[in-house]
């Protein structure tokens, strides 16, 4: 009889490779892994636990993972002032706001408060600050991959892009070895980085096996401003600095054509979307892209798409997207882009993103009693069932971090009043 730190026994819970559902498993947590997964009528057989977990009215999945976002969230309450700044090159207003200094934590807090509220364990985050991002995420005790943003415009993070580089590198050092923080270089654009700075990002990220995400939207505008400048389009522009590898993913982007692809598989690149980048797209067909062997993951979207991070919301939208343009997307892959397919694409893939022995116990449970009364829940399409205001309990490596609704590491209401205020102050 082995002694373990808890037992979780579910209803249903998905399988080590999420495509089946199991009925009547128990997940076993000792540390922060998990250490067995079996059916619930043997495991008092073989474990002895003084926390046991009964949820008779559930499924569980492994923790969620959101592919990129921006913690950046106070521009969500004000859209138009926002587009109109965009739309006149003055995003880095944002950035200078004196008000900046006073709000980034909270607006970093935030972020994770609904990042767990949502069933998101792991979030990739590119915020205006990612010094402050760290620190709340250090404070609640959850996993963030930072975003280490790069761009030649003068923001109040940098000067330019060399000091950009320059800041990245020290705040990688400063926290490089943390098991619960990683990082990934953000270079803005093709339009907004130079060459050299891009030359540099390839070879230290492969030196320091540091990830890249890189908004090519491979838009009409940048495809001609591509060829323009560079003879080529985005993506070749890209494959020519030698950037493109398994850790890049492409952001934001709204057209491929056969060449992209190829290019795509040769270099096995991921590619991130989400609601609003498929929507907007032109010809991207997502069974096709599968069918060639990409690895897709999903994402909320940018700030300026006014998205809260639910991925449950973003797979059941994509679900019926692809229906209607008849991509028939098993609902094995939905469930993939936000989970293992997200973990490979930031290199975590043998850590979080399956339930599975030896993975760290990133779990967790959604109530379907809704669901169960109108019988056994079938896998095929239960992405459009699951709902992420339904999700009650919280786990990441194999500590409580939301439990029955309640957040175990934020006090969430002292939050959204300190954030309410400081709202009010920026919309004046």
């Amino acid at each position: 009889m082995n002694h373990v730190d808890k037992i979780i026994s579910t209803k249903w819970m998905l399988d080590d490779k999420n495509n089946s559902l199991l009925e009547d498993h128990s997940i076993v947590v000792d540390g922060n892994t998990i250490q067995d997964i079996m059916p619930s009528s043997q495991v008092a057989k073989r474990y002895s636990t003084d926390d046991k977990i009964l949820l008779q009215q559930h499924i569980i999945l492994p923790g969620l993972i959101n592919s990129y976002n921006d913690s950046s969230i106070l521009w969500r309450h004000n859209q138009n002032s926002i587009k109109k700044k965009i739309k006149n090159n003055l995003y880095t207003d944002y950035k200078n706001d004196p008000l900046d200094e006073c709000h980034r934590d909270v607006s970093s807090k935030i972020s994770i408060l609904e990042m767990i509220k949502k069933g998101i364990t792991t979030l990739c985050d590119s915020g205006a600050f990612p010094e402050s991002m760290i620190d709340q995420a250090k404070k609640t005790n959850v996993r963030c991959t930072i975003g280490l943003g790069i761009q030649n415009t003068k923001s109040k993070w940098a000067d330019d892009e060399n000091q950009c580089l320059d800041k990245s590198l020290r705040v990688f050092d400063d926290y490089n070895g943390d098991p619960d923080i990683q990082f990934f270089f953000n270079p803005k654009s093709i339009k907004d980085i130079s060459k050299e700075i891009l030359h540099k990002i390839s070879k230290i990220s492969n030196e320091l096996d540091i990830p890249v995400k890189m908004s090519v939207r491979n838009s009409e505008a940048e495809i001609k401003y591509s060829i323009g400048n560079y003879n080529c389009r985005p993506i070749e522009y890209l494959e020519k600095m030698e950037i493109l590898n398994n850790k890049f993913t492409l952001l934001e982007t709204i057209n491929l054509n056969e060449e992209d692809i190829k290019i795509l598989r040769k270099y096995r690149v991921n590619l991130d979307i989400d609601k609003y980048t498929k929507i907007s797209s032109k010809n991207i067909n997502i069974k096709n892209i599968l069918d060639n062997k990409i690895n897709i993951t999903m994402s909320s979207g940018s700030v300026i798409d006014d998205s809260s991070p639910d991925m449950l919301e973003e797979i059941s939208i994509l679900s019926l997207l692809s229906n209607v343009s008849k991509e028939e997307i098993k609902t094995k892959d939905l469930l993939n882009f936000i989970t293992i397919n997200s973990a490979k694409a930031i290199g975590l893939e043998n850590r979080v993103g399956l339930l599975s022995k030896g993975y760290l116990a990133d779990i967790i449970s959604v109530n379907i009693n809704e669901l169960l009364k109108r019988g056994r829940p079938s896998f095929d399409g239960i992405e459009r069932k699951l709902k992420s205001n339904d999700i009650d309990n919280v786990w990441m490596s194999g500590r409580y971090i939301m439990k029955n609704k309640k957040l175990m590491t934020i006090i969430e209401e002292k939050i959204y009043d300190r954030f309410i205020s400081i709202k009010n102050q920026v919309l004046k």
